[in-house]
């Protein structure tokens, strides 16, 4: 699943670099960028599938103690992108579709999972994300990913169960 000669962290550090959510950018992803653009909290599987844990949850607010519904969407768009970095892809989100299932409370430990669904030759892509905690679905999306024109594609993108 990784670029050849390349691990998955390199290859996620590189598309990371150019990503405008990325810390060093000072936009709006910068106070998300800590927890979620750490490699260390990511891993692949040998399927492909991107699995994350934030051990200490998110913390944005909506409701009393309940996390904000636009930060655990902005969450599952980062996964999936992620899942994208990890295989050498950079993709933008063309459509993403979030269902809540239940709410997450603040500071809680969240699990993330996110994997490829299917491709369209090296230009769009189609992947599903779910956020649990404490053994339950949360929130799950599904995403259709674009590789603009000219964008750089760092490794061959392969079809993987979800």
């Amino acid at each position: 699943m990784n670029v050849p000669g390349k691990t998955t962290n390199e290859t996620f550090e590189a598309a990371r670099a150019h990503c405008i959510a990325a810390e060093a950018s000072g936009s709006l992803g910068k106070p998300f960028a800590e927890p979620w653009f750490d490699p260390s909290l990511w891993r692949f599987d040998e399927g492909g599938v991107l699995y994350g844990t934030l051990p200490r949850g998110l913390s944005p607010e909506g409701y009393h103690d309940i996390v904000h519904g636009g930060a655990i969407a902005a969450l599952l768009d980062a996964a999936m992108t992620h899942c994208l970095f990890g295989r050498g892809v950079m993709g933008l989100t063309a459509e993403m579709q979030v269902r809540y299932r239940r709410p997450l409370s603040v500071g809680r430990e969240t699990q993330v999972r996110a994997s490829l669904e299917t491709s369209v030759g090296n230009q769009v892509y189609r992947l599903v994300a779910t956020v649990s905690a404490d053994g339950e679905v949360k929130a799950e999306a599904r995403g259709t990913f674009f590789r603009p024109p000219g964008g750089p594609v760092l490794g061959k993108v392969h079809s993987a169960s979800v």
